[in-house]
């Protein structure tokens, strides 16, 4: 055959070994040694030992790569902490909610009131507004004889739970229990609260819940915080469910569902408590490096419709759903209009369900597979401090705010009134927060780098001689198949 109208000459298997192993650009020459040209059996030989280096070096990169690749394909990922500055930084949203969940005046004559039908008690005209000045002056002695003895066993809550309308209902509105509230040395307002129902305490209220309209803070300090100065009506509570007096506070992201029973901070009547905060922002990567949530938005769930994503919730959401489509009903620590899993609503078999998963939840062994950490959250550091509140000397000044506000204000030593009160200050100690940032430990760009460092290191390849080798060796199969000749 011919190229370009140009005859080949015919060769010989030897000839074209010996041309096939001149050595080319590719290995740094053009001309052969005399000795080699002299006598094919030398070249022979010395073709035969470069083969072998070629093999073990090829062999070498060959398990040098496989270790970059596993490395990559392991998806390691690494952590930075920066330390961050803003003028200007979120502040926290704030639960409280009082450990007396119930007030007791206004479970009388109640479906919980054992002794509702009793006329000392005169329920009917309660309700209708004609009570007789027999009772009152009963009530009013009965009034005395609370504040001296516990009257728990007067309630019944054994037959049926309260429903979330009911401990709204029963509960403490926000005017009954919080006397002042100052953010930034500028009183609060009713707007900047909202109140869900919880459990175990009852009615709860947030401060700087709504994610669109959270408050900013450009200071760190007690004065550029939040104060809050709450009472305790000892009169009005009921043993039986509180063993406890004070505010259960806890902190967390605005338009998250906060969970005080587990995350929150008890503050104890009498003092004056200070929490300095901290923020951390945690971002976290997603597949394929890690199992973080992109979950976006608030209508995620059922029972927690409406409060954005966290991993305390999700688990909360599986443990109600789960218990709802297996039971047939939902645990009495979910606040949903679905039937609950009480004896007063449910059979044997029923109430075995629910023990078992809240059992299997307690163990983790609850499928809830699903429910990772979201993919940007901030979380927050709280250091704690508290003081004796109110002193003796300014408890005279806060009785004027007190009955300003209407608060009735007994007359009683010092200690008894100090102990109806407390007061919570929340403020950023620093503005600098810190940023947790996961990152790929073996980025793509990176192997690909390294590959290329070991092709130069074992086989001496560049880009440029890998593309020569190829052109090489399709010349050779073609001479091999006869497609052209030397």
């Amino acid at each position: 055959s011919t190229m370009r109208g140009m005859p080949w000459p015919a060769v010989s298997r030897r000839n074209l070994i010996v041309k096939a192993t001149k050595p080319t650009r590719l290995f740094g020459g053009t001309r052969t040694s005399p000795a080699m040209a002299a006598s094919p059996s030398v070249c022979s030989s010395m073709t035969s030992l470069s083969a072998c280096i070629v093999l073990a070096a090829a062999v070498t990169f060959t398990v040098q790569t496989r270790t970059l690749v596993t490395r990559y394909l392991d998806r390691d990922f690494k952590v930075d902490v920066k330390y961050n500055f803003n003028k200007e930084i979120g502040f926290p949203a704030v639960t409280f909610c009082n450990l007396n969940p119930l007030n007791r005046s206004k479970l009388e004559c109640s479906r919980f009131d054992t002794e509702r039908d009793d006329p000392v008690h005169d329920c009917n005209g309660r309700r209708n507004g004609t009570r007789s000045m027999q009772s009152l002056i009963q009530g009013l002695l009965l009034s005395y004889q609370q504040a001296l003895y516990s009257f728990s066993y007067r309630f019944n809550f054994t037959q049926e739970p309260l429903t979330e309308a009911e401990y709204a209902k029963y509960g403490f509105d926000l005017s009954e229990i919080l006397v002042s509230c100052m953010y930034r040395g500028q009183e609060c307002s009713a707007k900047n609260f909202t109140k869900f129902q919880n459990r175990h305490y009852g009615t709860c209220f947030t401060f700087n819940g709504n994610e669109t309209t959270q408050l900013q803070t450009s200071q760190p300090g007690p004065a550029f915080g939040l104060t809050m100065d709450f009472f305790f009506n000892d009169l009005v509570e009921i043993g039986l469910l509180t063993p406890s007096t004070g505010i259960r506070v806890s902190l967390h992201e605005p338009r998250a569902h906060p969970f005080p029973e587990e995350d929150g901070i008890s503050i104890a009547p009498g003092s004056a408590t200070s929490l300095g905060v901290r923020q951390s922002v945690v971002e976290r990567l997603s597949e394929p490096y890690g199992n973080c949530t992109t979950i976006d938005g608030y209508d995620w769930a059922k029972v927690f419709a409406g409060y954005k994503y966290t991993r305390a919730t999700c688990l909360k959401e599986c443990v109600a759903t789960t218990m709802l489509r297996e039971c047939g009903c939902v645990s009495s620590e979910f606040l949903v209009g679905e039937r609950l899993c009480v004896p007063h609503y449910i059979n044997s078999t029923e109430a075995a369900c629910r023990d078992r998963i809240e059992l299997a939840y307690r163990v983790d062994k609850l499928t809830c597979g699903h429910c990772f950490s979201p993919c940007v959250e901030s979380l927050y550091q709280v250091t704690l401090s508290t003081a004796t509140w109110p002193s003796t000397e300014y408890q005279r000044e806060f009785k004027k705010l007190l009955t300003k506000r209407n608060f009735t204000v007994d007359n009683v030593a010092a200690d008894l009134f100090r102990d109806q009160y407390a007061r919570v200050n929340i403020f950023y100690e620093e503005l600098n927060y810190e940023n947790i940032v996961q990152k790929p430990a073996y980025e793509p760009e990176n192997l690909l780098a390294d590959v290329g460092g070991q092709f130069g290191l074992w086989l001496g390849f560049s880009v440029l001689a890998i593309l020569e080798l190829v052109e090489y060796l399709i010349y050779i199969l073609l001479v091999a198949l006869g497609k052209v000749q030397l």
